[in-house]
């Protein structure tokens, strides 16, 4: 792929991600912070639209019109709703709201010749959240203590 998105809680990026059906997923633990890293690995900017739970990051709404140029090689960095000084924390995932609980980010193309980007190009990533009991009830991980081994049993 030639654009990432990266989760960051405490600082450390994830890598460890659970797969259900093809989707990412990670533990999400309810208010706590976590930020995001947007890296264009294109050799021309891009066009990043990112959703969070439902909401534009840059507009808070469902406008997907809206995003960030990321330049060409260039790397965005967000831990709060840009403009408003609200930390990024996950939140309480409910299964009755089909937007709770994915990071998502929709990345545009533009040819070189055009100005605008092109909203019918793009590539989309997701990375899927909820906290352990919310894993368990999709059927993502099978119990809580095959998420925590123990190394003295």
């Amino acid at each position: 792929m030639t654009f990432e998105l990266t989760v960051s809680v405490n600082g450390r990026p994830v890598t460890q991600f659970f797969d259900k059906n093809g989707k990412k997923f990670i533990e999400g633990r309810p208010k706590t912070p976590f930020s995001i890293k947007l890296e264009n690995k294109f050799d021309f900017p891009v066009l990043a639209v990112i959703s969070i739970d439902g909401k534009n990051l840059v507009m808070q709404d469902t406008n997907w019109k809206s995003g960030i140029v990321i330049e060409r090689y260039g790397i965005r960095n967000y831990n709060e709703w840009v403009g408003l000084n609200i930390p990024l924390t996950f939140n309480k995932v409910k299964m009755t709201n089909m937007a709770d609980g994915v990071i998502g980010c929709r990345v545009y193309t533009r040819e070189k010749e055009h100005k605008s980007y092109d909203k019918n190009v793009y590539i989309e990533s997701h990375i899927y959240y909820d906290d352990l009991d919310g894993l368990k009830e999709r059927g993502v991980i099978l119990d809580k203590k095959f998420y925590y081994p123990n190394p003295f049993p």
